[in-house]
């Protein structure tokens, strides 16, 4: 299982598996100021570790909370994290080049958007 250790505003996905018996952790990627995976670092990890289960979700969400401590996310931003990780799974289903950019291109704008201390005025 796949999840995000938060260490002040780092922010690296791991990931425990087992080699001989015994846990060991690997890491996947860090964060680079994102607060969602892109959809070819998805595409990427899990072409890396086919056995490995990546809940998407939960770690685009872990990630737009961000650290222990930061207030919690106000409701739109909540919904826009939410948006974000919906946006980047549909261009990972479309094979039009260009809409797979447009698709990535407003779910980082989202992303940006929900990680703001302070939500933009609509």
């Amino acid at each position: 299982m796949a999840f995000v250790r938060w260490r002040g505003a780092s922010a690296p996905r791991l990931a425990t598996v087992w080699e001989a018996g015994h846990p060991r952790q690997v890491l996947l990627a860090h964060r680079h100021g994102e607060c969602s995976a892109a959809g070819a670092l998805r595409e990427a990890l899990d072409a890396q570790y086919p056995a490995l289960r990546i809940d998407w979700a939960a770690m685009d969400r872990a990630l737009a909370v961000g650290p222990p401590g930061r207030p919690a996310l106000t409701p739109a931003a909540r919904t826009w994290a939410e948006t974000a990780h919906d946006l980047r799974t549909w261009a990972l289903t479309t094979d039009l080049p260009g809409d797979r950019g447009a698709l990535e291109s407003a779910a980082s704008v989202l992303s940006r958007w929900a990680a703001r201390p302070v939500a933009p005025a609509p």
